[in-house]
């Protein structure tokens, strides 16, 4: 179960789940939006229900059909992601006896800015931890605030470390190929964003940055692919900032191309569950610029397969990606390093460890009931 299928990197984990519990099991998909989950359902013959859960106004109605899909169906395990799918699935689960499997995605008390927030986020996380069998926290800095908040529930809380992946295939696009294709000049170098325009992400800090670089270097650009909430405020930002050397994109999916005919790639994310694009980078061999927050410094070792920068500090992410623009040595280095690490994120292994703790879930259940009847 899946909150929203749209723009993210959680719509694209979610497949990965997806892909491989299909291998072994029978899945139903039930999630709100439109997005990969259900052109990938519908391509490849998955049972799936598109529900109105996409918009927070909407989840009520969502819940009832949570509950009449779970009825129709009854299945062994019902897997939960995201902080709204976690919430209503977990209570609809509880409600049908069924045990549930709470992936914690979304790194929810980062988000406690003031104290509705904070009373909120707390209130849904505990009843879903309390209602779900076991939780998995994707993250260290997750798993040390779950532990933290609720610890009378350490023992259904497990750290799943690199939880995402990679399919390593992808390395293998040309570099000189991808930027004949797009038309970007040959002797610049080329700086890639791809993020969501949303406060999350902090586009404003690389723009600010990126405005210190274009008056120290002449040879880079700047392109920035994606789309949210927040892209006219940052367009409006750039033309104040009277940036020349940026490009706005918009929403693309031909971001291999774009990640091979880049040179460095930059993240100034404020707080992650656990980043896929550093993932998507070390595939295809470019260093990475990123915040040093949780579910970042997960991904990749600073200094080796890229820099990772305190947050908000415009200055020193302005100065690292000036470093990797300088040499193209370091940026050879880290694109290797970034090559060999990216393979412990191997799609079979990582989902693997999952597929296990759900059928461990499954067989308890059972076990459960056959004393029950």
């Amino acid at each position: 179960m899946c909150y929203n299928d749209g723009a993210g990197g959680g719509p694209k984990t979610v497949l990965n789940h997806l892909i491989h519990y299909g291998k072994k099991h029978e899945i139903v998909l039930v999630f709100g939006g439109q997005g990969v989950l259900k052109d990938y359902c519908s391509q490849n013959g998955i049972l799936h229900y598109q529900i109105p859960f996409e918009k927070k106004w909407k989840t009520p109605l969502g819940f009832y059909y949570i509950l009449k899909y779970l009825s129709k169906h009854k299945p062994d395990v019902v897997v939960l992601h995201g902080q709204w799918a976690g919430f209503f699935g977990a209570i609809a689960a509880y409600l049908h006896k069924i045990p549930s499997f709470y992936i914690v995605q979304w790194p929810v008390f980062y988000t406690d800015w003031d104290f509705f927030r904070l009373v909120r986020n707390h209130l849904i996380e505990f009843i879903t931890c309390r209602l779900s069998s076991l939780i998995a926290a994707i993250s260290y800095g997750n798993y040390r605030e779950y532990l933290f908040r609720f610890p009378f529930f350490s023992k259904k809380i497990s750290l799943f470390s690199n939880p995402n992946t990679i399919t390593l295939e992808e390395n293998m696009y040309s570099s000189a190929i991808s930027r004949d294709k797009l038309g970007w000049e040959k002797n610049e170098i080329h700086v890639l964003c791809l993020s969501r325009f949303s406060t999350q992400k902090r586009i404003d800090w690389l723009l600010q940055a990126w405005a210190k670089l274009e008056k120290e270097i002449s040879h880079g650009r700047l392109w920035i692919a994606g789309d949210g909430e927040l892209m006219r405020q940052m367009i409006e930002l750039a033309k104040t900032l009277k940036l020349n050397r940026l490009t706005f994109l918009g929403a693309r999916k031909d971001t291999k191309d774009l990640l091979s005919a880049c040179d460095i790639v930059v993240m100034p994310t404020m707080y992650e569950g656990h980043a896929n694009v550093p993932l998507e980078a070390m595939a295809f061999g470019k260093p990475i610029v990123a915040c040093d927050v949780d579910g970042v410094r997960e991904s990749f070792q600073n200094e080796i397969e890229g820099i990772l920068v305190r947050p908000g500090d415009v200055h020193a992410f302005s100065d690292a990606i000036k470093v990797l623009i300088q040499s193209k040595e370091t940026r050879v280095r880290m694109g290797q390093a970034g090559l060999l690490r990216v393979r412990k994120f191997d799609l079979e292994k990582v989902m693997e460890k999952f597929l296990k703790k759900i059928e461990e879930i499954v067989e308890i259940s059972n076990k459960f009931n056959k004393r029950g009847e």
